[in-house]
């Protein structure tokens, strides 16, 4: 650049633009080497949820860097409801809870007149078992409703009550029963009985709630001698003992 006074020479350069052309040059040459490097890392801020707690966004958006603002609702329960125990169960939810064994009976004890009435009974209670289930406390309460007995000789009866003795019913030795058993065979004779129970449920102070269905026990099983009525020993004959067995 000339300066004679008058004018102004711009035909000439000076080192200076040289290099800011060349500062130029290599500015846009550092740009391309930034864009084939790695990306930065992501920086993932804290996202904080109305009540103050950090919520990780992994877990809230399933992807790293996104962003917004979080507020309880549909994704993030700040105040969830305590669990609820249920209102309906099945006999399978309730399989750990049983009531106890029912107790069978019979007279005469342990044997029998064949073609004569053998009076059996079993004795099965109302019982409420308590416990913990699905993590809640409950109460499973049984009722006996119905009771089987069946042989090896082919006799069965069913009914909705339990039982008796002879004597508790009133009336005499080989009267037939609602629940006693008539053998046609003689010899040892097993049989078997049960009680069908029926279940309710309570969790803490809820009502009592049917349970659908019943539940089968067995009793004890007893071995029953039979005879004929000519074979039968008793302790006394008829006209010494008026109630002896047959009289």
């Amino acid at each position: 650049m000339t300066n004679d006074g008058d004018s102004v020479d711009l035909t000439g350069h000076s080192d200076g633009g040289t290099d800011a052309s060349s500062d130029d040059g290599d500015q846009s040459g550092s740009d391309d080497d930034d864009d084939s490097g790695p990306p930065p890392d992501l920086i993932i801020h804290p996202v904080v949820g109305d009540d103050g707690t950090d919520v990780s966004l992994r877990t809230i958006t399933g992807g790293d860097g996104d962003g917004g603002s979080v507020t309880c609702g549909a994704v993030v329960d700040c105040d969830p409801a305590e669990p609820t125990p249920p209102t309906t169960l099945s006999l399978d939810d309730i399989a750990s809870f049983r009531p106890a064994s029912p107790v069978q009976g019979m007279e005469p004890d342990g044997w029998a007149v064949a073609g004569l009435p053998a009076n059996f009974f079993i004795t099965a209670e109302t019982e409420t078992v308590a416990g913990t289930l699905l993590g809640f406390d409950v109460r499973v309460r049984f009722t006996p409703v119905g009771y089987h007995w069946s042989s090896s000789d082919g006799a069965s009866a069913s009914s909705s009550v339990g039982g008796a003795s002879w004597a508790a019913l009133g009336v005499p030795e080989f009267a037939p029963t609602p629940t006693s058993l008539t053998f046609t065979s003689i010899g040892r004779i097993s049989v078997s009985a049960s009680v069908d129970y029926a279940a309710e449920f309570s969790f803490g102070s809820q009502p009592w709630r049917e349970i659908a269905g019943t539940l089968a026990v067995s009793a004890n099983e007893i071995i029953v001698t039979a005879a004929d009525a000519e074979t039968v020993l008793v302790a006394r004959n008829c006209v010494r003992n008026p109630s002896g067995p047959g009289c």
